[in-house]
């Protein structure tokens, strides 16, 4: 049994976005569980806000992935590297996705940049104001810049996990993050989710 999940979190502050602390919190434990995913040689395939969600009182500070409906093996993805099926959810997905290509670990590294930086802005450059305009094609210009402006170009297939957890930690200390400060959801406590554990063994490769 889980909490609310993050996007129902994010709806109901103010200016539907989180505080950056809040937002760097998530974005710790978020990676992490995406990694121990990736340890165990399956991708995601549908990294979104919905798909995340706090735990159940005492562990409404822990964050827990959900929904494995579109999760593949990565043996799996590399065999039936010629198939043309989209899975995911169009706002978030990645580049890769959106073309109907073959998806690695780093594309669910990509679809959580993208669930960063709404957590943080409120909204994400291609969130269309007309609700009919959702096609993957309406998309992918804007998402080109964003991946150029943000190096996501640079990110190997096999992710450096702990180098995307020092740009956090880097992001907490420049912005005076208080590692006890509490959670949005939580007001009258110190945070006391799991800290972000280093030097965890990385999935196999893309070979």
């Amino acid at each position: 049994m889980v909490g609310s999940d993050l996007q129902k979190l994010q709806s109901q502050q103010q200016g539907k976005r989180f505080a950056l602390n809040t937002a760097l919190r998530i974005g710790e434990q978020t990676l992490a569980a995406i990694r121990d995913m990736h340890r165990s040689g399956y991708i995601h395939k549908d990294i979104s806000p919905s798909n995340f969600a706090i735990g159940i009182d005492p562990a409404h500070h822990t964050i827990f992935i959900l929904d494995f409906g579109s999760a593949e093996k990565i043996s799996d993805i590399k065999r039936l590297a010629n198939r043309r099926i989209f899975a995911g959810n169009y706002k978030y997905a990645s580049l890769s996705a959106l073309r109907l290509k073959p998806m690695s670990y780093k594309d669910d590294l990509e679809s959580w940049w993208y669930v960063m930086v709404e957590l943080i802005v409120g909204r994400l450059p291609w969130s269309p104001s007309d609700k009919t305009q959702k096609s993957p094609q309406a998309m992918i210009g804007k998402r080109m810049q964003m991946r150029t402006k943000s190096n996501l170009e640079k990110v190997n297939e096999v992710p450096d996990y702990d180098a995307i957890y020092d740009i956090i930690a880097s992001a907490q200390k420049a912005n005076g993050c208080n590692h006890e400060e509490a959670l949005e959801w939580d007001p009258m406590h110190d945070y006391a989710g799991p800290p972000y554990q280093k030097g965890q063994q990385r999935p196999k490769g893309w070979e």
